[in-house]
């Protein structure tokens, strides 16, 4: 349970999160003991959506939109 991710990663949605040793050791046992397909799946789609790829895509998009609105303005 890293503060950086408290945002965009959702414990039980996404991800599995923990404060300390004794949480850590109850998630674990539940991912050996349950069905985490959704959790999977859901982790899956977020890693996708913030891919290097989709970044760098749209850092790509931005360049464009300042470089032609540097033009439009000289």
């Amino acid at each position: 349970d890293i503060g950086v991710y408290e945002d965009w990663l959702t414990d039980g949605i996404n991800a599995y999160k923990a404060k300390n040793n004794q949480e850590f050791i109850d998630k674990i046992n539940y991912i050996f003991t349950h069905d985490n397909t959704s959790v999977i799946n859901e982790g899956y789609k977020l890693a996708e959506e913030r891919s290097l790829d989709k970044i760098g895509f749209e850092l790509i998009k931005t360049y464009e939109e300042v470089i032609r609105l540097t033009k439009e303005k000289n």
